[in-house]
């Protein structure tokens, strides 16, 4: 009987060691006392994975729990590329419990090197072709542009407009036909090429207002169903919506500037715009709105007759107001050429907002 026990422990411990060699081996064979971090979702995968982009990592091994590989395939999609993104993957352990040990691959963007420069001011000298070309040009715009007294509502807007201004939109891209060679998604289009896609449009927004002291990140999710990149900015210890791409006029229209989509609040953007809200802070002021902060919103008509009026008074020919009960019926400009003889003609065009209605009056002088 002793002799019948003292097998069955023997089995039983050689069946114990021969778990944990199979553990070890799904684990990764020499790994066993390795601490490496553990991401649990898509959405950490890629906050984790931005971080080593960040650090210049070109590779980097993570636990990926509760994750297919379908999952871990779309990362790049649940980022917003500035830094570079994830080129290849291999997974090179899994335990029993399917957490999968992931080696991944990664593609450093140029920006890396930019940002480094503009915002630490170390490196420039070492920055060489495409790189060296956004470098300087940012740096001019950010010269040029940029003033020490202005208040950082003012820089916001300084290159938000600069943005538009100086970059028309790129017509006839779809983002999941994107090849690394297009310049459009990147703030070298916007900011070199003078042209861009949305999320060009938003990398140049994030280099720029970061580079001048002001906290900005940038948002992927979708707009309308289609795929897009926006920002939010940091504004005395709020955070805001603004997406440059929707201020900017299409076709391109020079020397106009939109501020529809110009820090908005979640809600608001919302309504036209769709991003997990759960990795992102929260935009719930509208101190900074820019129709808040210039006094242009109208509670009703009246309001309306009376801002466009004190407009017109300052000789203003373009004339924008949000009209919080806008009704095409009743907001007519009829009193505009009854009342001012120095004005030849007035139209406005509309555009309809879930949180109100943006006007720009159109104003022709006689002269």
């Amino acid at each position: 009987m002793k002799i019948i026990k003292g097998i069955f422990r023997v089995v039983i411990i050689l069946l114990l060691l021969a778990c944990v060699g199979v553990e070890a081996y799904l684990h990764g064979a020499f790994d066993f006392f390795e601490h490496l971090d553990t991401v649990e979702s898509v959405a950490e995968l890629a906050e984790y994975t931005g971080s080593q982009l960040r650090e210049g990592k070109d590779t980097y091994d993570v636990y990926a729990k509760n994750l297919s590989e379908d999952q871990v395939k779309s990362v790049n999609r649940h980022m917003d590329g500035f830094f570079g993104s994830v080129e290849t993957y291999t997974v090179i352990g899994k335990k029993m419990d399917g957490t999968l040990k992931l080696r991944m691959n990664l593609n450093v963007s140029d920006n890396l090197k930019v940002w480094n420069a503009l915002i630490s001011g170390e490196g420039s000298e070492l920055l060489q072709d495409k790189p060296l070309t956004l470098y300087q040009e940012a740096d001019r715009i950010l010269k040029t542009e940029i003033r020490s007294d202005m208040t950082d509502f003012e820089k916001e807007k300084a290159i938000h407009d600069y943005i538009i201004l100086n970059c028309a939109f790129a017509e006839g891209y779809s983002a999941s036909e994107r090849k690394e060679t297009d310049e459009v998604y990147t703030a070298y289009g916007a900011l070199v090429n003078k042209t861009a896609v949305c999320n060009g449009y938003a990398e140049a927004m994030y280099l720029l207002l970061n580079a001048a002291g002001i906290e900005c990140e940038m948002v992927v999710g979708t707009a309308d169903g289609s795929d897009h990149a926006w920002n939010i900015v940091k504004l005395n210890k709020e955070w805001y919506q603004v997406d440059v791409t929707w201020d900017d006029p299409t076709p391109d229209q020079k020397g106009y500037v939109q501020y529809s989509y110009y820090n908005l609040t979640d809600e608001q953007m919302s309504e036209s715009h769709q991003w997990n809200q759960d990795n992102y802070p929260k935009c719930t002021s509208e101190k900074y709105n820019y129709f808040v902060y210039y006094k242009q919103v109208c509670k009703n008509y009246k309001q309306f007759v009376n801002k466009v009026e004190r407009q017109i008074m300052r000789n203003r020919d373009k004339i924008t107001v949000l009209a919080k009960d806008y009704d095409k019926e009743k907001y007519d400009l009829s009193f505009i050429m009854d009342k001012h003889q120095n004005v030849l003609k007035a139209s406005y065009t509309v555009l309809e907002m879930g949180y109100g209605a943006v006007l720009t009056i159109n104003i022709t002088y006689v002269h």
